[in-house]
Order: C-alpha cells, then structure tokens, then sequence
C-alpha cells in the first residue's frame, strides 16, 4: 500500500516538473476560498434571520404603550 503510493506520486510529481501540482494547489486553494465565503455567508445570513425573527416576535408581544 505504502509503496504503491509512493509510486502514484512520484509519477504525478515527475510528469510535467510540477505545473500539475500548481494547477491542483490553484484548484484546492480557490475552492476551499470559495467554501470559507459561502459558509461565513450563511451563518451571517442565518443569524440575521434569526435576529430579525426574534424582533418582529418582541414588536407584537411588547407594544409600546400609547
């Protein structure tokens, strides 16, 4: 098992002196960048709604009193 891998990237690596592994470093970097966005976007989104949510519920239970 050890060596077999060993030998999957040591093919990978020698094939074209490293543009693979640059192009794949690009690929991996963009998409865990494009994750961290979408999740920081949906936990802001998700506790806005939230926040709104238990707004509107205190607006109608506490009136204010004319």
């Amino acid at each position: 098992m050890r060596n077999s891998f060993k030998n999957i990237l040591a093919a990978f690596t020698s094939d074209q002196g490293g543009q693979t592994i640059a192009e794949y470093g690009l690929l991996v970097w963009f998409s865990v960048f494009m994750g961290t966005i979408t999740l920081v976007t949906f936990l802001f989104a998700f506790e806005q709604g939230i926040i709104g949510f238990y707004e509107d519920i205190v607006n109608i239970v506490a009136l204010p009193l004319p």
